[in-house]
C-alpha cells in the first residue's frame, strides 16, 4: 500500500497515483509537456500553486504545477 504524500499545504496525493515527477525549468522546453498542461488547464484538471513552478507531477487524474522543485518532491516520495 503506497502512502499519502504532501506536495504542498493544499494537496495531499496517494504516492501510487504518481506517473511522472519532472523538473519544470527543464521541462518546460518540451512542446509537449506545455501542451499538455495547456490541456489539463483548459479541463480543469490543473493543480497550480500561483508561484513560478520548479516541478511538474503527473498523477492518474490531475497536473500539478509546484514552486517546490523535482528533487524535493522526489525526497518526499523517497521517504515514504
Amino acid at each position: 500500500m503506497a502512502p499519502w504524500i504532501p506536495l504542498d499545504a493544499e494537496n495531499v496525493i496517494y504516492a501510487g497515483d504518481i506517473v511522472a515527477i519532472i523538473d519544470w525549468t527543464q521541462g518546460k522546453a518540451s512542446r509537449a509537456n506545455r501542451e499538455l498542461v495547456g490541456y489539463a488547464r483548459a479541463h480543469g484538471f490543473l493543480t497550480e500553486d500561483g508561484s513560478e513552478p520548479r516541478s511538474l507531477v503527473i498523477t492518474k487524474d490531475r497536473v500539478f504545477l509546484l514552486r517546490a522543485s523535482q528533487k524535493s518532491v522526489r525526497k518526499k516520495l523517497d521517504r515514504t
